[in-house]
């Protein structure tokens, strides 16, 4: 009676922890750069660079350990993001147009651009 049941949960155990998936997350070109210029991911997540131009572009590494390769307009390169990838990025020949990824926590909302969101301080508390 035990051994089903010890079995059981071994295998719901085992179901749980491989649920966990892989994210994807665009990283677009557009005129002047890249957005986001920080693409907040995790080991395991891929990465899709989307030419949103009306050139042709490429992306690398900054030391080069990979490239999107010469992407047309619209086209996209997923990247497969590892522990070890290089994360940061530029267009090729051109270093002042640069992006990075991050494997931190994404911030959630910056102090000043609060302000400049519309968003007000309320004060709840009960006098």
């Amino acid at each position: 009676m035990f051994k089903p049941v010890l079995f059981s949960l071994a295998v719901a155990a085992t179901s749980f922890a491989s649920t966990a998936s892989a994210d994807n997350l665009n990283i677009l070109f557009v005129d002047g750069g890249f957005f986001p210029e920080i693409t907040y991911l995790q080991p395991g997540d891929t990465a899709t660079f989307i030419n949103e131009t009306e050139t042709s572009i490429t992306a690398e590494a900054s030391d080069q350990s990979w490239t999107t390769g010469l992407l047309a307009q619209n086209a996209s390169y997923i990247l497969s993001v590892t522990s070890t990838s290089v994360l940061t990025f530029n267009v090729a020949g051109d270093p002042t147009k640069a992006g990075s990824l991050s494997f931190d926590l994404a911030p959630l909302v910056d102090n000043d651009e609060s302000d400049d969101a519309g968003i007000e301080e309320v004060d709840v508390s009960s006098d």
